[in-house]
Order: structure tokens, then C-alpha cells, then sequence
């Protein structure tokens, strides 16, 4: 279950480090007696999620709090079903979704459906967000100072719906089409800061469009809880006023993902992500960001951005009793004004470890990450793997 709401506290104070050390001391036992007791495994093997003919329909509560939201509480949950006949190697349709109110008064829902038809022949992917929600923006480039930050509020609605059609029969291999449609607006931001002064295109708002093909080679053997196989995917997306845009840019991404079983349901995964943005109209919002519960975490989201982007991180997958497991995870990531500008001398690194527990019978799980970053340290708590 991915895309779901990102609770992150990103601090570097005494208190807070006291607080990590005493979770990073409990992540570690667990990662200890595990490396020391493998046979723990052999109950979750025994028991790993299974493939399923039958709808999921799962619903659960959360509250947390964050500097930014201060109380905060709402809803997350999936729903995973079947489209025709189905067989135990067919995998489930599902609409992940998740809405959330915070006592600063903002809202954010999201959802992700991914529909396959006709024996996984054709599929729609796709990610709908509404919300009105606080961050931080640093600057534009790869070396942005941490005291540079300012809050800012954006009121978005970003839709990005894929429609895949199966090219290779009996292969998990598609093409098909990629359609964004972004609509940004701004509260007042801080006075005297980089945003309010005008100079950063995008600052004012504005709706991003476009529309372009995709491709996709997904041998995943779980999508919810991945032991092997692959997923590799491209996307290439041009907009301009033709589109209905404010903004003429083109943009490329590329996500290659590989998982490699090990013993005992031990899984080894590698993610290679690069983005690119093209055109000298390319708003803010739409530039490539590195940190969050997905890219380099450790960092906050969104603390480098520019228009080209390089990561590479992996993930040690341990299985430890029943339905919890636990990962170490490392990561390298920069980005650069051009392709050519990227430093691979100054790379932002990133490492942390974490706890999973599967909620559903499909391999639905809730995590919880702690990253380390050269700025300090962030604590994730969200639904889906990273990646």
C-alpha cells in the first residue's frame, strides 16, 4: 500500500535525538535477535501472504502529531478486489485511499486506485490528491543551506492517471498513456522570504497539464508485499498550452525496481530513480525532489530540488515473527540544474532501519522508519513499503 499519508517529524534538537536513541535502540534488538535467531523466520515463512481470489475491504484509524499539523487525526484503508474470473496468479484491483484533518485546520485526501482487466490485458493506474497542507521550501539547487527554509502552504489538486495496455503476450509488459492535471494555489506566504518576493516561477499558482506516453515491466510476484521479480517504468509527459497548461515543460522519469529473494523469505530490493524536467517554464512544484517517506529518507520533502534528479537506494527485507518485519535501508541521492551538473562527489546519503506489520491477507502493511541524514534525523510512520 503506497502513496498514503506521510506523518514525518524531522528534528535535529537534544530532546528529540534522546527519543530516537531510545526507538533506534528497540529497531536494533529486534534487528540483532533476528540476525541471531533466523529460525524466527520459519513461523512467517510458513505463513507468508498468499494470493487470494476473495475482496479486502480494510479500514483503520490514526492519530499523530507533527510541528507542522500539531494534533491531527483521520482515516487510511484499502479495498482489493477482483474484476472477472479470477485465478490464484491473478493479482487484485485495489483503491487505496486515506483523508486526514489537522487542528491547524488542514485537510489532505488521497486516492490510489490500480484496476486490472480482461486477465491483467489492460490496466489504469493512477494517484488523486486534495489538500491544503504545510511544508518547507529551501531554495532550488543541491547544496541549499538548512537555515534557508520557509513555510508555505499550497492548496493543490494533482490527478496522474496511467492507462497500460499489454504488448507482449503473457508478459507482465506495457505501454500505454500518462495524463497530469496539477492545479496549484498559495496562502500568503512568509514575508521577506524567497516565495513572497516573486522570483520563483511557479510562486504564483497555476495549473499544470500534460499528456504522454508510458511503459511498464512488472514481474512483481506480490504488489503489496514483494519477495522477487521486477518493476521498471518510464514516463514521459509534455506540457504546454495545447495541454491546457500555465506552463510549457517536458518531463521524463525513470523508476527501476528489482527484488532479490534470499533465505527464509529474507528480501534484498534495489530502487534507481531519475527524473528530468526540460524547458525554461518549469514551476517549483514540479521539480524533482529528493528526501520524504519515499526518496531519501532522512530528509525532509522537499529539502533539494532542481530540474534533474539521481537516487539509488536499497533495503535489507528481514521477516521476524508472524506478520512483523524489520529492514535496514540506505540510500544516495543529488540533484542539479542539468544532467551534467550532477556531483556525484557531493552525494546526499542517507541510512536508517524500521518495523513493518502486515494488516491483511494481500500483504497490506503499516511501517514505521527512522532516517538519518546529513541535516539530522526524520521519523516516518505511513502505510506501504518505500518502494
Amino acid at each position: 500500500m503506497t502513496g498514503q499519508i506521510e506523518v514525518q517529524e524531522f528534528s535535529t534538537g537534544p530532546a528529540r535525538r534522546r527519543r530516537l536513541r531510545t526507538a533506534v535502540t528497540a529497531i536494533g534488538l529486534v534487528l540483532s535477535a533476528t540476525a541471531l535467531l533466523p529460525l524466527w523466520g520459519q513461523d512467517q515463512a510458513e505463513n507468508p501472504p498468499q494470493p487470494s481470489a476473495r475482496s479486502e475491504f480494510i479500514v483503520f484509524p490514526a492519530v499523530y502529531r507533527t510541528p507542522e499539523t500539531r494534533w491531527a487525526g483521520g482515516v487510511a484503508g484499502q479495498w482489493s478486489f477482483f474484476i472477472g474470473k479470477s485465478t490464484p496468479q491473478t493479482r487484485p484491483s485495489s483503491i487505496q485511499f486515506s483523508g486526514y484533518y489537522t487542528q491547524n485546520k488542514q485537510l489532505i485526501f488521497i486516492a490510489k486506485p490500480e484496476i486490472y482487466f480482461g486477465d491483467e490485458s489492460f490496466i489504469t493506474s493512477g494517484n488523486l490528491e486534495i489538500s491544503r497542507y504545510p511544508g518547507y521550501f529551501y531554495g532550488i539547487g543541491p547544496d541549499t543551506p538548512a537555515a534557508s527554509k520557509e513555510a508555505y502552504t499550497p492548496l493543490q489538486t494533482i490527478l496522474d492517471e496511467q492507462a497500460l495496455l499489454r504488448i507482449v503476450p503473457g508478459e507482465r509488459f506495457y505501454l500505454g498513456l500518462d495524463f497530469v492535471y496539477e492545479h496549484y494555489s498559495f496562502r500568503p506566504f512568509v514575508t521577506g522570504g524567497q516565495l513572497a518576493g516573486g522570483d520563483v516561477l511557479g510562486s504564483v499558482g497555476g495549473t499544470v497539464s500534460g499528456i504522454g506516453p508510458a511503459i511498464r515491466w512488472d514481474t512483481r510476484d506480490n504488489i503489496f508485499y514483494t519477495h522477487s521479480g521486477r518493476f521498471w517504468q518510464a514516463n514521459f509527459v509534455f506540457c504546454g498550452p495545447w495541454t491546457g497548461s500555465s506552463y510549457t515543460f517536458q518531463r521524463a522519469k525513470v523508476d527501476l525496481r528489482e527484488f532479490i529473494p534470499l533465505f527464509q523469505k529474507h528480501t534484498l530490493a534495489f530502487q534507481a530513480e531519475f527524473w528530468a524536467v526540460a524547458g525554461e517554464n518549469v514551476p517549483f512544484m514540479d521539480l524533482p525532489i529528493l528526501g520524504g517517506d519515499h526518496l531519501l529518507r532522512g530528509y525532509y520533502k522537499g529539502r533539494f530540488r532542481d530540474k534533474d534528479l539521481t537516487l539509488i537506494q536499497a533495503e535489507y527485507r528481514i521477516p521476524v515473527w508472524w506478520r512483523f518485519d524489520a529492514v535496514a535501508f540506505v540510500g544516495v541521492g543529488q540533484v542539479a540544474d542539468s544532467v551534467a551538473g550532477l556531483n556525484f562527489k557531493s552525494l546526499h546519503t542517507a541510512a536508517g532501519a524500521g518495523l513493518r506489520f502486515r494488516i491483511s491477507r494481500q500483504g497490506t502493511m503499516i511501517r514505521a522508519d527512522i532516517g538519518w541524514g546529513k541535516d539530522g534525523s526524520a521519523i516516518y510512520l505511513t502505510a506501504g513499503e518505500a518502494y
